[in-house]
C-alpha cells in the first residue's frame, strides 16, 4: 500500500514538472499564427541592436529618444517607431522547433543562430524581449530568427532587416538642430570684418540691438531663424573632435558663429560654421559649440545668415510694449507735455494735472510704436546732422517707469533722459523731410514730415472727455437760468415725480427732465478750449444763453453749476463748470433741451 502512494505521488510531481515547463515557456504561434509576441510599444524604455562591432543604444527621453554614443545625439523618431510597430506586428511563416531540427539534421548554425551577427533587446514595462537574428532563407523572402531561451526557430519576412539600423548614423536624426524655434528669444551672428548682429524678441516682434537699436523686419527674422532649424545635416564627418581648427571651427577663424537664447536668457545653442569641406558640392563644416561631434551642411546657410543689418531694420520705428508703458513725454527744448499712468489710470501731469483719455493714449502709443521710417539716412547726411539733436524740433519719450518731475527738457543725452525715444529733427535742404534716432544709438532715419502731427502738445487732446457723470438718482433739484427767467423743478420723495416750483401753477415737463438727466450723467466735452480762466469772457459765459444748476439730495449747498455760452464753429455750445478753469465745447443738444424751460 504503501509503494503505491509514492508511486502516485510520484506521478503527480512529474506531472506538474512538465505543467510548469510548459507553462513557463511563451508559445510560439505556428505556420500563420497570429504575431510573434505582444508588445506595449509605450511602455518601451530602451533598443539595443548589435550588429557585429557596432552597438546602438537608444533611449526614451521624454517624448523622444537618445543614443548612448554620442552622447545625447538625436534619434529620428519616426525611425524608431517603425522599428518598434514591424516588430509589434511580426508574424512567423514558419516555427522549426528543436525536435524538427533534429529529424532534419540541422542545426542553430545552419541557420546563423549559433553565433547571430545580429542581436535585438527591447526593454519595456512588460519586460525584456530578446531577439536573435541569422541567415535568410535561400531564396531571401524570409529571415530566421530565435527568441532565447526557446530553442524554436522562427522565419518572419525578410522586410523586418529594413526596419534595423545597420550603424548609429542611420538612425540619427538629420536636423541640424532640435525642433526649439518657438523658445528663441534672442539671436547673436559673429562674422570676420563685419559687427555683431544681435536680435531680441519682446512680446511677438523682433528688435535689433546691435549695430544699432531699431525695429527689425519680424518676417526676415523669423525666416533667418527657419532656415538655421530647417538646416539638414548631409554628413556625419566625425564624433570625436579634439581640435576645430582643423575644420575652420576655432574661435578665431570660423566662417559664422550663431548664439541662440532661450526666453531664460540661457545660450540654448552655439553654432558655428566652417571651412568649405574639399572635393563635396557646396558643404562647409559644421557644430555645435561644446559637442563633439562636426557635420557636413550645405554652405548655403552662411549666405543666409550673413544678412546685414540695414536688410533686417523695419520701416516702422522702435518699440516698447504697450502694457509696460508707464509714462510718456512729447516736447522740444521749449515746452513739454507729460502723461502718467498711476494705479492703472492715465493722467496728463504736465503742463497741468487732469485725467486722461485712454482712448488717446493708446492711439498715441501705437503711433509711437510704429513710427514709418522711409530709411536709414545716408552717411553724408548721418555725418552732418548728428549735432542737430542737441535741440530737436520733436522729442518722445517712453518709459516703463513714472518720469520724474523735475526731469530737464534740453539735450538728448543718456545723462538727461533714460529710457528709450525719437528725437526728431528736419533736415537741412531737405523741403522739409524728417530724420530721427533713438537714444543709444548713432543710426539716423528718415520720416514722413507727416509725423510731426504726432507731436502736437496740446494737452486738451488728451484730456478724459467727460466733463460730468451724475448718478440722476442723487438729485433734489434741478434749476435752469434763461435770460433772467428761472425755472426750478423739485423731486417729490413720496409721489416720486419731479414737481415745478418756479413758475408756479404749472407743471414740470418730464419728457425734458429726463433728457436733461440722461446728458448730466455722462457729459462729455467735444474737445476742450483752455484749461484756466484767462479770457473766459470772451466765449460767452458773462451773458451766458443759460445755467443749469443740479442740487444734489442729502447735500445741502452741494450743488453743480454748467454755464453755456456761445455757440462754437463746431455747432456745439461753449461750456464751464463753475468753480472749475477749464472752457470745453459741448453738444449743442442740452442747450436746446433747456432753452424752452422746465415746464409744459
Amino acid at each position: 500500500m504503501r509503494t503505491t502512494v509514492i508511486l502516485i505521488l510520484a506521478s503527480f510531481f512529474m506531472l506538474a514538472l512538465i505543467w510548469v515547463f510548459d507553462f513557463n515557456e511563451p508559445s510560439t504561434p505556428t505556420i500563420g499564427e497570429g504575431k510573434l509576441c505582444t508588445l506595449n510599444i509605450d511602455s518601451v524604455s530602451r533598443i539595443l541592436i548589435r550588429r557585429g562591432e557596432e552597438l546602438i543604444d537608444i533611449s526614451r527621453i521624454g517624448s523622444g529618444w537618445q543614443l548612448a554614443e554620442p552622447q545625447n545625439a538625436r534619434v529620428q523618431y519616426s525611425a524608431v517607431n517603425k522599428l518598434l510597430n514591424t516588430f509589434e506586428n511580426l508574424c512567423a511563416l514558419e516555427n522549426v522547433s528543436e525536435k524538427e531540427r533534429a529529424h532534419r539534421e540541422l542545426t542553430l548554425q545552419d541557420y546563423g543562430l549559433d553565433k547571430p551577427e545580429t542581436e535585438l533587446l527591447i526593454e519595456s514595462g512588460q519586460g525584456e524581449f530578446v531577439i536573435h537574428i541569422g541567415n535568410k532563407s535561400i531564396i531571401g523572402n524570409s529571415v530566421y530568427l530565435r527568441l532565447p531561451p526557446h530553442a524554436t526557430v522562427v522565419s518572419v519576412p525578410a522586410d523586418f532587416l529594413d526596419a534595423l539600423p545597420k550603424t548609429r548614423n542611420d538612425i540619427r536624426d538629420r536636423k541640424f538642430l532640435p525642433d526649439e524655434q518657438q523658445k528663441i528669444s534672442r539671436l547673436e551672428i559673429r562674422s570676420p570684418g563685419k559687427p555683431t548682429l544681435t536680435l531680441n524678441k519682446d512680446a511677438n516682434d523682433w528688435f535689433l540691438e546691435h549695430p544699432f537699436i531699431a525695429r527689425a523686419d519680424k518676417s526676415k527674422t523669423e525666416n533667418i531663424l527657419t532656415a538655421l532649424y530647417d538646416l539638414n545635416i548631409e554628413e556625419f564627418i566625425t564624433d570625436s573632435a579634439v581640435d576645430y581648427a582643423a575644420y575652420g571651427l576655432a574661435e578665431a577663424d570660423n566662417r559664422l558663429q550663431t548664439s541662440l537664447f532661450g526666453n531664460g536668457g540661457q545660450a540654448t545653442s552655439i553654432v558655428v560654421f566652417g571651412n568649405l569641406i574639399p572635393d563635396s558640392d557646396n558643404l562647409i563644416y559644421a557644430a555645435i559649440r561644446g559637442e563633439r561631434s562636426v557635420f557636413a551642411v550645405t554652405a548655403d546657410i552662411v549666405d543666409i545668415l550673413s544678412i546685414g543689418a540695414k536688410s533686417l531694420h523695419s520701416k516702422q520705428g522702435y518699440f516698447m510694449p504697450e502694457d509696460k508703458i508707464q509714462s510718456i513725454r512729447l516736447g522740444n527744448t521749449k515746452v513739454s507735455l507729460e502723461l502718467h499712468k498711476e494705479d492703472g489710470n492715465w493722467f496728463v501731469r504736465e503742463p497741468y494735472r487732469s485725467a486722461a483719455d485712454e482712448e488717446q493714449i493708446q492711439n498715441l502709443i501705437s503711433s509711437l510704436n510704429n513710427l514709418p521710417v522711409l530709411a536709414l539716412a545716408g552717411e553724408e547726411s548721418r555725418t552732418i546732422s548728428q549735432r542737430l539733436f542737441d535741440a530737436p524740433e520733436f522729442f518722445a519719450h517712453l518709459d516703463t517707469d513714472p518720469v520724474s518731475t523735475n526731469m530737464p527738457v534740453t539735450g538728448l543725452t543718456d545723462k538727461t533722459i533714460t529710457g528709450r525715444f525719437p528725437a526728431i529733427v528736419t533736415q537741412p535742404e531737405s523741403d522739409g523731410q524728417l530724420i530721427g534716432k533713438f537714444q543709444n544709438s548713432d543710426t539716423i532715419y528718415e520720416f514722413n514730415s507727416t509725423i510731426s502731427n504726432l507731436f502736437a502738445l496740446n494737452p486738451n487732446n488728451f484730456r478724459e472727455k467727460t466733463v460730468l457723470n451724475i448718478n440722476p438718482g442723487t438729485l433734489s433739484r434741478i434749476t435752469v437760468d434763461l435770460s433772467g427767467t428761472q425755472h426750478s423743478a423739485e423731486w417729490n420723495v413720496e409721489r416720486k415725480v419731479w414737481t415745478l416750483l418756479t413758475p408756479q401753477n404749472k407743471t414740470a415737463d418730464a419728457r425734458t427732465i429726463t433728457q436733461i438727466l440722461n446728458s448730466v450723467s455722462n457729459l462729455k466735452a467735444i474737445r476742450f478750449v483752455n484749461h484756466d480762466n484767462k479770457g473766459q469772457n470772451k466765449f460767452g459765459f458773462e451773458q451766458p444763453k443759460a445755467i443749469l444748476t443740479l442740487w444734489m439730495r442729502n447735500g445741502e449747498g452741494l450743488q453743480k453749476k454748467i454755464i453755456l455760452g456761445d455757440i462754437s464753429e463746431e455747432l456745439g455750445v461753449f461750456a464751464t463748470i463753475q468753480g472749475q478753469d477749464s472752457v470745453f465745447v459741448i453738444d449743442k443738444s442740452l442747450l436746446d433741451t433747456i432753452s424752452n424751460g422746465l415746464a409744459q
